[in-house]
């Protein structure tokens, strides 16, 4: 497949696909069976950072398969493990599994199990049980007996703690579980950088996710690789079983280039458009309901469009464009009610991140030219503080225009608020504007 190189040095790889989202899904799905017979195997999603988590997200919500995003291999292992917990009871699954080696009724074998005096499980392991006896197994099947109730955080750390390396636990669950609990209902990695990356990234996870995907097959996992980086991993990286793995898992995501974004919005009627917001929105994988809403925005935002549909247009096409953002997505919500009032209705707020408390609101040049709204925002402003929200308000012309400053002041935000934060940094952020 040709890959052009742009002016702008980004790549322009073309759509060999006329639906994106299935072709991908059902390249997914060839991985998934392969891990199901033990070939190791790493999903390499090569798309803009923001497209890439869309596109694994949505193939794991139709598997009913949660997702365990992680910007680093460093403790991935207890974050998957720990998933896995929350969602099965593992202790009850190993004292099955116990019962079925040994030939007997599960039911019937539990209720003996648990009977048993510490005493009489270590006689168990010694004497009873002839297969080899993995850490993993005895944890599991020990904590059963005892009655202990462990978050599925502490489990996995308990389970972990047996291993010098995490991974042969996971390997050893694995075996555990496999005939009552198929890997393929488990959850599933995510390998999402939280910065802007390059090929050295590449080069030195790649170990790593070879070291995962030989010692746990069976665990579906993925990594998101922009273009450029992918291009240059090939071009300018020796052969190793590494690359080897990941070029077999490559799959490629249509996306939209800066180019192609910018004569989309020319051609929505903004003649002089700027080249850097095509960059941002083809930095974060903008899609084609993403680039309507942009439309729409430009159309609101240009013409004599009634200011309440120019601010809708803007509530919207922000709230598109911040789930592509691998910060912020899945993280907000639209034209939200909290549970307080505001006048005589329920406080409502055109953009809601309910588990940072963050607040965006969206005005129109009017606002500051009409006395009263501004006095109105003034007090919703100060209500949402009371309650401990902080807000942003940006102009609807401002959200598309200056779309980088947007994105890095939402951003800032969404790093710096976390429960504690000095009420004057609070402040500063409710009274900043998008300038």
């Amino acid at each position: 497949m040709e890959v052009c190189c742009l002016a702008d040095g980004s790549f322009d790889i073309p759509r060999r696909w006329g639906d994106t989202a299935v072709s991908v899904d059902q390249a997914l799905d060839r991985h998934d069976i392969r891990r199901r017979y033990g070939t190791p195997t790493v999903s390499v999603l090569i798309a803009p950072i923001g497209k890439g988590g869309q596109l694994w997200h949505r193939w794991a919500q139709g598997k009913n398969r949660q997702v365990v995003s992680v910007s680093t291999l460093c403790g991935a292992e207890q974050r998957w493990l720990a998933t896995l917990c929350s969602q099965e009871d593992l202790t009850r699954l190993a004292v099955t599994r116990l019962a079925h080696e040994l030939g007997q009724d599960a039911n019937a074998f539990r209720c003996e199990w648990f009977r048993k005096t510490q005493g009489e499980r270590e006689q168990f392991w010694q004497s009873v049980y002839k297969q080899p006896v993995t850490p993993a197994l005895r944890t599991l099947c020990d904590l059963a007996a005892s009655g202990d109730t462990l978050s599925p955080h502490d489990l996995a750390v308990r389970l972990l703690e047996s291993y010098a390396d995490p991974l042969a636990a996971l390997a050893d669950l694995d075996s555990i579980l496999r005939p009552l609990y198929p890997a393929e209902s488990g959850p599933v990695l995510l390998l999402q950088p939280d910065v802007a990356v390059d090929v050295a990234w590449l080069v030195n996870i790649a170990p790593g996710l070879t070291q995962w995907a030989f010692q746990v097959p069976q665990i579906a996992l993925a990594v998101i690789v922009p273009p450029p980086v992918w291009q240059s991993y090939l071009m300018h990286t020796p052969e190793s079983r590494s690359k080897a793995l990941l070029r077999e898992g490559a799959v490629e995501c249509p996306h939209f280039s800066s180019h192609e974004i910018l004569q989309r919005l020319i051609a929505a009627g903004w003649s002089n458009a700027p080249h850097p917001v095509a960059q941002v929105l083809a930095e974060h994988g903008a899609d084609e309901g993403v680039l309507e809403a942009a439309a729409q925005l430009v159309h609101a935002t240009r013409t004599n469009t009634a200011p309440e549909l120019a601010r809708s247009a803007a509530e919207r096409f922000l709230f598109d464009f911040l789930q592509l953002v691998p910060e912020t997505a899945g993280r907000w919500e639209l034209n939200a009610t909290l549970d307080f009032s505001f006048g005589h209705r329920p406080m409502e707020v055109d953009l809601l991140a309910r588990s940072r408390r963050l607040v965006i609101e969206i005005d129109g040049y009017y606002h500051f030219r009409d006395p009263d709204a501004y006095r109105r925002d003034r007090s919703k402003d100060y209500l949402l503080q009371k309650h401990g929200y902080v807000v942003l308000r940006f102009l609807a012309e401002d959200v598309l225009c200056q779309l980088e400053q947007v994105r890095d002041r939402i951003l800032d935000a969404w790093q710096h608020f976390q429960p504690g934060v000095e009420t004057q940094w609070k402040y500063n952020a409710m009274n900043s504007g998008s300038g």
